[in-house]
């Protein structure tokens, strides 16, 4: 081929090259943000306020987050769930987190979900029937206890509460583990000696029970805030998916801020969601979601007491604290 006719193929081809250059750029189709996703393992029966909030005003689904609710019943199953990668995060007991970074799983507590303070709403409570003839710890030796899982803070308070009273909860007294909706029922059908509820449950007693202790009778829990059920994220999903789990947390933080400033909206939409009347009243939830680091190391105290954990953990290791910082000041520039 000649230089004449090498100049000419060039001109054609760059012709063509720009005329199917502008088509493109004629017919591609605009750019969209693809909505994050995170998978989020959850009880649609537990008393989980803001979850179930968030999820009547549509706020864990936009169109910039997808959020793919796993229900699960069990803290430890979602911790399975995380171990194999089919769940991001989760509500579960902050025992069951610190039982999963124990065994080498990289969790994160990033916002409360339940949690108490003393003096303020309602606790956890060890109860009996007002009708069963017992109205001291000691009137529980012999009897059966339930409790909601072995190893959940529940477990921990109701043992902690016994050892306290001078009562060996190995031998002075027999621990079942039975699920809270199955237990009332017993409880309330007179085959369960007592049984430690949490406080969301305590008004369906129908005013039925006597209540022989609660949580913040224990020293450790004395005038801290006490974290049942946190939000937890693995760190791996933090690290790679940080602007989705702060959107994620973004939109939490709305669903409980409906809590803290219109308690009778939240009751309302609770209540709509569970088809039975519910309150927020018994929880101590801060405005900005922060955990308190104290509250922490005494569940962490309280598992290596009790033989749960086998070594300490720091609780500012265990604690994701900027995610909601940064989620508060994103709702402040809006």
């Amino acid at each position: 081929m000649n230089t004449a006719s090498q100049r000419q193929s060039a001109s054609r081809f760059l012709f063509w090259f720009a005329v199917a250059l502008a088509c493109a750029v004629i017919v591609a189709p605009p750019a969209t943000s693809q909505a994050g996703t995170i998978r989020f393992a959850f009880s649609r029966v537990w008393s989980q306020a803001p979850l179930y909030i968030g999820i009547k005003l549509g706020l864990f689904n936009t169109a910039n987050l997808k959020t793919e609710f796993i229900d699960l019943r069990a803290s430890m199953k979602m911790v399975e769930a995380m171990f194999a990668g089919s769940a991001d995060a989760g509500a579960l007991s902050l025992s069951a987190a610190l039982l999963g970074r124990e065994r080498g799983l990289d969790l994160k507590v990033v916002a409360p979900v339940a949690s108490y303070k003393d003096g303020v709403g309602s606790p956890n409570g060890l109860y009996v029937r007002k009708d069963s003839g017992i109205t001291t710890l000691k009137g529980l030796k012999g009897k059966q206890i339930g409790i909601s899982s072995y190893g959940s803070s529940l477990d921990m308070e109701t043992r902690s509460i016994l050892l306290a009273n001078g009562m060996d909860p190995k031998k002075d007294v027999q621990l079942l583990e039975i699920g809270v909706v199955k237990g009332l029922r017993a409880f309330m059908a007179k085959r369960l000696d007592s049984y430690y509820f949490p406080a969301s449950f305590v008004p369906a007693l129908k005013n039925q029970q006597l209540q022989l202790a609660h949580m913040f009778d224990i020293k450790e829990y004395k005038g801290q805030m006490v974290l049942n059920t946190p939000v937890v994220m693995r760190q791996k999903f933090l690290n790679e998916n940080r602007e989705t789990a702060l959107t994620w947390a973004t939109q939490y933080l709305k669903a409980l801020r409906v809590i803290t400033d219109t308690p009778a909206k939240a009751n309302e939409l609770w209540t709509a969601w569970s088809k039975r009347r519910k309150s927020v009243a018994p929880y101590y939830l801060p405005r900005d979601g922060s955990i308190e680091l104290q509250g922490v190391r005494s569940t962490i105290t309280m598992m290596l007491k009790h033989g749960y954990l086998k070594k300490p953990q720091k609780a500012s290791d265990v604690i994701d604290s900027e995610l909601m910082r940064q989620a508060s000041r994103r709702l402040m520039k809006k």
